[in-house]
């Protein structure tokens, strides 16, 4: 009996540590197909607001990315919702071109992924108060994700 108690420890312990080995990375892939970095970008407007333009210059492996686990956040005095566009130029050049619309709710969280970008693309959030203009503010997070 105690031997079946012991021979069931080992058993657990063993799984643990192969479990720990793969969480640290010894017995992950040497190669890395996909990564990303949270962004975030707080403000407010009543009429409208262009974010800054952000960029995505991966190497020359990577082909596309595309924002996900994002969400906007919006507290306002205000009811409904405003417009919420992604813009992107390619590579950088050219005019702003909407590739996604919806609506975001001025009091609480929309959550939002973005079309797949081409490496080299820049893009931007603009946000339009097309109701009543008591201000918005908002809180934008996302993740790029290359692979």
């Amino acid at each position: 009996m105690k031997v079946k108690k012991v021979f069931k420890s080992l058993i657990i312990a063993f799984a643990l540590l192969v479990s720990a080995v793969g969480t640290v990375g010894i017995a992950s892939p040497q190669k890395a197909e996909a990564f990303s970095i949270w962004k975030h970008k707080s403000g407010s407007f009543s009429n409208y607001v262009e974010t800054k333009t952000y960029s995505e210059d991966y190497n020359k492996k990577i082909k596309r990315y595309h924002l996900i686990e994002a969400s906007v956040k919006s507290t306002s005095k205000g009811k409904g919702t405003y417009k919420f566009y992604i813009q992107k130029k390619s590579k950088g050049k050219g005019s702003w071109k909407t590739i996604k619309t919806f609506d975001a709710k001025k009091n609480g969280t929309t959550r939002f992924s973005s079309p797949w970008l081409n490496n080299g693309d820049t893009y931007r959030f603009k946000l339009v108060n097309k109701g009543s203009k008591k201000t918005v503010k908002y809180n934008i997070s996302w993740a790029p994700f290359a692979s």
